[in-house]
């Protein structure tokens, strides 16, 4: 029987190249998996305006799709999807690096 101060490398779905990565973190015993938590927490459920959306801040918002652009950069070779959104409170520019699929998904008036 397993128990809370065995091994890590005891479980049968972790494999060395797994608990290798897991020692990096200080994870050797069940315990340290079990009470190991993310650094950092990102609430999405928090909807903002456009209008009070702040420079380098994440934000979750809600808008219209106006305009949509996917062009393709001539010096890294990379897709660059450029979507303009608006809502009541105002229009704010979103890119999307190497994701051309969105440009399918997206479109404007939704």
């Amino acid at each position: 029987m397993i128990t809370l101060d065995d091994s890590i490398k005891n479980l049968s779905r972790i494999n060395s190249r797994y608990w290798k990565k897991l020692e990096k973190l200080g994870i050797f015993t069940i315990r340290d998996l079990l009470s190991h938590f993310p650094f950092r927490y990102e609430d999405y459920s928090e909807i903002i305006p456009i209008a009070r959306v702040k420079i380098g801040e994440m934000a979750t918002i809600i808008g219209t799709i106006e305009k949509l652009k996917t062009i393709r950069s001539w010096k890294k070779r990379m897709s660059i999807t450029e979507v303009l959104v608006s809502d009541d409170t105002g229009k704010i520019p979103v890119v999307w690096f190497n994701q051309p699929y969105l440009a399918d998904n997206l479109a404007p008036g939704k």
